[in-house]
């Protein structure tokens, strides 16, 4: 970004605290910024590590080293740079993330949080295609991972929470949403449901923040509703039909749940629940404090 008035430009980018450029950045002010062209794909995608390079990033590479660090020789065009400001960023995963999952728009529009939104599929945000049960990054990379409605759509949720543990920093957090009374979606690829204490087990390792029902038993209800009508009818046209008829019908009972979210029988009934937890070391929650912890009316 270059000033119309003179002044230097500046360049603005996101460097991982666990990297050696931003422990070198900080320590001596200075970096140099290559601009690549077409011809230097090969680079790019050794630097990008989309390429194997045997002997670390520089064994095939012509450079030397500068008073502003490194500088590829065969390539012309590149900037020395004074590090002028830094602002510390959270570096978020999102598990489940080809679209954009309702609520979460205030953190994408978080400047001082990356987001890195994963899927097993393409789709509108999806930027890198992989498979929660064997997650592709180091361990305790995030600061945060989100898994919204995502957990029902794996086929070992547990070995997915491992893995979620497993890329989540030190007192980092986690954040999960998945269904308990909703009936089949996503047809083949829906596989469980979890109470409110199934939910919490299933993040065991981590220190709970804040959980409960996220969709109450309102939202329960029409879900029912709309699956009972439909079970009467097999084509796609007439499902549409029944789609619109329940919602006109039923509509209301979803604001029944600002009333019955925050009762204990939410605790039985409610379609979904949430968790928020934090990765404490050495923190593991017992079994008979799981049980300790139900909420519901059933004693």
């Amino acid at each position: 970004e270059a000033s119309d008035e003179g002044d230097p430009g500046t360049v603005q980018f996101l460097a991982a605290p666990t990297t050696n450029l931003a422990d070198v950045i900080e320590d001596t002010g200075r970096f140099v910024v290559h601009i690549l062209e077409a011809k230097h794909r090969d680079i790019s995608e050794i630097f990008a590590e989309r390429r194997p390079s045997p002997g670390g990033l520089f064994a095939d590479i012509a450079f030397e080293d500068g008073e502003w660090g490194p500088i590829l020789t065969d390539v012309g065009n590149r900037a020395m740079c004074s590090a002028a400001t830094a602002i510390d960023s959270g570096y978020s995963l999102v598990i489940g993330g080809a679209i954009e999952g309702r609520g979460i728009r205030q953190l994408l529009d978080d400047p001082t949080i990356e987001m890195i939104e994963t899927d097993v599929s393409f789709g509108p945000r999806t930027q890198y295609v992989c498979d929660a049960h064997d997650i592709p990054f180091e361990d305790q990379t995030f600061d945060g991972v989100i898994a919204q409605a995502v957990l029902e759509h794996v086929a070992d949720p547990w070995q997915c929470a491992q893995e979620i543990y497993r890329v989540t920093q030190e007192h980092g957090v986690v954040f999960a949403i998945t269904p308990f009374i909703q009936q089949v979606h996503e047809g083949r690829y829906d596989f469980t449901r979890f109470t409110h204490l199934g939910h919490r087990r299933l993040f065991r390792q981590y220190e709970e923040l804040d959980s409960g029902p996220i969709c109450g038993p309102g939202m329960a209800l029409a879900w029912s509703y709309f699956h009972f009508l439909k079970s009467f009818f097999r084509s796609r046209r007439a499902h549409a039909l029944v789609r619109r008829f329940a919602g006109f019908t039923a509509f209301w009972l979803k604001y029944l749940d600002g009333y019955l979210i925050n009762q204990p029988g939410a605790y039985d009934a409610a379609s979904g629940y949430y968790f928020i937890g934090r990765k404490t070391p050495g923190y593991l929650l017992t079994d008979r404090e799981l049980i300790a912890g139900y909420k519901g009316l059933q004693g």
